[in-house]
């Protein structure tokens, strides 16, 4: 049995602390680390081949920011006009970015077809508004003597 440095009472080789006075027990400095440093990192985990770590690990990561310029992008053609082709392109921009700054990522096509269909639909919704205010602008600028104020029906 062990000693507590403190007080003197016997302590179980796998106390962490001593019930008297509190000094730290023979267990609550790990084997081969020294008093006073943290305890070294556990060793990283060995993956078998085929378990669930290998097949995760082998696979590439996609860039979070590609994926969601192309469902930005997408989406425009779907009821989110404007903010859908914006969020489109500068989420292309940043998932290009950070694509370039770390190679492990993919998603560079992704982010790409954002961008391009951002811009598509940008450009058909600048159109569409254009044709809109001119085919609203013919209607508006007929006078009251080009519509007749009624039908009139003979008997």
């Amino acid at each position: 049995m062990a000693a507590c440095l403190n007080c003197g009472r016997d302590l179980s080789p796998r106390a962490v602390a001593c019930p008297q006075c509190g000094e730290p027990g023979p267990a609550a400095v790990p084997a081969g680390a020294a008093a006073g440093y943290p305890p070294p990192p556990p060793a990283s985990p060995v993956h078998q081949p085929g378990s669930v770590g290998s097949v995760m690990a082998a696979v590439p990561r996609t860039e979070p920011f590609a994926i969601a310029s192309i469902v930005c992008a997408v989406a425009n053609f779907f009821g989110i006009f404007l903010i859908g082709s914006i969020l489109g392109i500068v989420f292309g921009k940043i998932a290009q970015k950070n694509i370039a700054q770390n190679p492990s990522l993919e998603g560079s096509g992704l982010a790409r077809m954002g961008i391009i269909i951002g811009w598509v639909g940008l450009g058909l919704l600048i159109v569409f508004l254009v044709l809109a205010v001119g085919v609203l602008g013919v209607f508006s600028s007929s006078t009251e003597s080009d519509v007749p104020a009624r039908l009139i029906i003979p008997d």
